[in-house]
């Protein structure tokens, strides 16, 4: 990685940089007759530029980016699957966040992504979107420090999915989903002055059934309205 900052003024920060990472390789879809190999790992090129601008109590940061990573294809004679393809994402995400009042504190976010498959085989796809890349992502969470129990903070996030093609040849679909994810959590301390932190997260609050999937076609069901407790101590 490489990257540059540079503050034109003191609230404002703009920012370049390139990325060159490794990724986990593709497991051989049921469909092909490879079916079950994994292969192995893979180089993605990120190039970003974005600014960053502090307005105190809120900051907001705007980017934009291009991912070109490997893509699986099978191919249709032979029916094995293997890492021979291309794709592009181009995006633009902004996000907000920041204690809009006292003990109030705001997450949000929103994502566009332009995403292409740039090398297909036998170019039959060239020009189709990448599978599972919905074109926008948008996220708000809240959380709240109540005044009537000290220590006592309450959350909620929503996520919201655009839908997304399942395959290369953009010919299966899966709709859209939006999750309400909310939850609470305790801090106090002990006598001898170190923290104790309790928390209490309910996931898929509403219990939607929705599909995702990953860049690979698979497929993944959601999951079910889910109840976390958990406790940190300091020590």
């Amino acid at each position: 990685m490489v990257g540059l900052v540079v503050k034109p003024w003191q609230q404002v920060s703009l920012y370049a940089n390139y990325i060159q990472g490794l990724q986990q390789g593709p497991t051989a879809p049921l469909t092909a007759a490879n079916a079950g190999e994994v292969f192995a790992p893979f180089v993605t090129q990120q190039y970003e530029v974005g600014t960053k601008i502090d307005f105190g109590h809120i900051a907001t940061t705007l980017a934009l980016y291009q991912v070109a990573q490997p893509s699986g294809i099978i191919d249709p004679a032979t029916n094995v699957f293997g890492v021979h393809g291309k794709q592009r994402h181009r995006g633009v995400d902004f996000n907000v966040f920041g204690e809009v009042i006292r003990g109030v504190r705001l997450l949000g976010g929103a994502a566009y992504i332009d995403s292409e498959l740039t090398r297909t085989q036998n170019g039959i796809n060239d020009g189709n979107r990448g599978p599972a890349v919905p074109k926008w992502r948008l996220v708000l969470g809240a959380e709240w420090d109540t005044p009537f129990f000290t220590g006592f903070t309450l959350f909620g996030r929503v996520t919201h999915n655009g839908p997304m093609y399942l395959n290369a040849g953009n010919t299966q679909k899966i709709p859209d989903w939006t999750r309400l994810d909310m939850g609470a959590r305790y801090m106090f301390e002990r006598s001898n002055g170190k923290l104790i932190t309790l928390r209490a997260n309910i996931n898929n609050v509403l219990g939607k059934n929705y599909w995702d999937a990953n860049a690979f076609g698979q497929l993944t069901l959601s999951d079910p309205r889910v109840f976390l407790v958990s406790a940190t101590v300091d020590f």
